[in-house]
């Protein structure tokens, strides 16, 4: 919610998932103001293909759209946690992957941990630099 709360003055935000995710993308916009759409289920794989290439950007962590992002040449800032960005990460020339050290990661998602400290202890204000870095063509480290 922070992270749309900081990039909707710059750039339009969407919220894309599958329907299933549909109720906890309309909370995350919620709490963000409703600054963004929420598309969850309503684009076809083909549409969600458009959707990305036309954007400045793609905040995601280790999804199909991240894949697609590089496909279609679109900047990713990618959060990494139960995966291992080596193998799965993005490759793009701009791309960022922000990961927060933890030894039980890379875990695969196996159930090996309850609180999901890889993701929970990414920083936000990090994430956003990185997006306005990436949006505005910058490096950042």
């Amino acid at each position: 919610a922070e992270l749309i709360r900081r990039l909707a003055p710059v750039a339009a935000c969407y919220l894309i998932g599958g329907r299933g995710e549909q109720r906890q993308l309309e909370e995350i916009n919620a709490s963000s103001g409703s600054l963004a759409g929420v598309l969850a289920g309503t684009l076809t794989l083909g549409e969600v293909a458009a959707l990305i290439e036309k954007a400045k950007l793609l905040v995601t962590v280790d999804t199909g759209p991240m894949h697609i992002a590089n496909a279609v040449g679109t900047p990713v800032v990618a959060l990494f946690g139960p995966t291992d960005p080596k193998g799965w990460g993005p490759r793009g020339a701009s791309d960022i992957v922000l990961q927060h050290p933890v030894n039980c990661s890379p875990c695969w998602g196996k159930g090996l941990c309850e609180d999901h400290q890889c993701m929970k202890n990414l920083d936000t204000d990090t994430v956003i630099s990185a997006a306005i870095g990436v949006m505005r063509g910058s490096s950042f480290g």
